[in-house]
């Protein structure tokens, strides 16, 4: 405060400040301040002109505000690590189905070859005994 009278009294024009000030409850109340030096015709400061405003109610409002925030916040958060959980347990389950899958055309193949296999001998074994009728 005494920086501010010191300014004034300099002829410094004070355009703005917030300040919390005490009533005599011993309510803290926010205070916006607009101070000005007085001039008289020569331009020599004779006084100061201040202009206080109670901006508490703004001040609850920006603080409910930014707990608001803090609290969307949190829950984006929290949301994302569980979206995030679900695609990892998702991509685990696609892999393990992809294995699953490979399991099966390796299973395919080994069975298509047994029969392909199996096939042949039969068509050797039925070539044998048309042979063997012959003779």
């Amino acid at each position: 405060m005494a920086d501010t009278l010191k300014r004034i009294s300099a002829g410094e024009s004070l355009i703005h400040y917030e300040s919390v000030r005490v009533r005599k409850e011993g309510e803290h109340v926010h205070v916006s301040l607009t101070g000005s030096p007085i001039h008289d015709i020569n331009g020599k400061v004779v006084g100061a002109s201040s202009i206080s405003r109670d901006i508490t109610a703004r001040k609850r409002a920006e603080a409910s505000l930014q707990k608001a925030h803090a609290e969307l916040e949190r829950q984006v958060q929290e949301r994302t690590a569980e979206l995030q959980k679900a695609l990892h347990e998702k991509e685990a389950l696609l892999r393990e189905l992809q294995d699953r899958v490979t399991e099966l055309e390796t299973f395919e193949q080994v069975v298509v070859g047994r029969e392909l296999k199996m096939m042949m001998l039969e068509k050797g074994l039925a070539k044998l005994k048309q042979e063997l009728g012959r003779m």
